[in-house]
């Protein structure tokens, strides 16, 4: 299941005591996505426990993937760091962070 939902750890089950499988996943990624194939197989569910999952949270580590992603393309349009906090609503320290811990630096060709 871990390959279908496209995560590196695999999830981990149980046997019970009566033999059944216990499956304990508490990655909201993985959740949201498994949530997105429960719907669109339209499998019968127990609305109190999947009405918890919010298909609209974004956790912080996919908000970092994806500021890196636009960071990557603003340095590499020419963008000042003050700009690229303004179009990203970061704070410049957040964004020096980054740059710095993903080696995001400008690399123009010099001609």
């Amino acid at each position: 299941m871990y390959k279908l939902f496209s995560t590196d750890k695999p999830i981990k089950t149980k046997l019970n005591k009566e033999g059944y499988a216990v499956v304990g996943i508490y990655n909201s990624t993985i959740l949201r996505k498994i949530k997105y194939k429960v719907i669109e197989l339209n499998l019968p569910i127990l609305s109190r426990k999947w009405e918890q999952i919010d298909l609209n949270f974004i956790s912080r580590n996919e908000q970092c993937v994806d500021n890196v992603i636009l960071i990557k393309k603003y340095l590499s349009d020419g963008k000042s760091q003050k700009t690229i906090c303004e179009l990203l609503h970061m704070k410049s320290s957040n964004l020096s962070q980054l740059i710095k811990r993903k080696n995001l630096k400008n690399k123009k060709e010099k001609i």
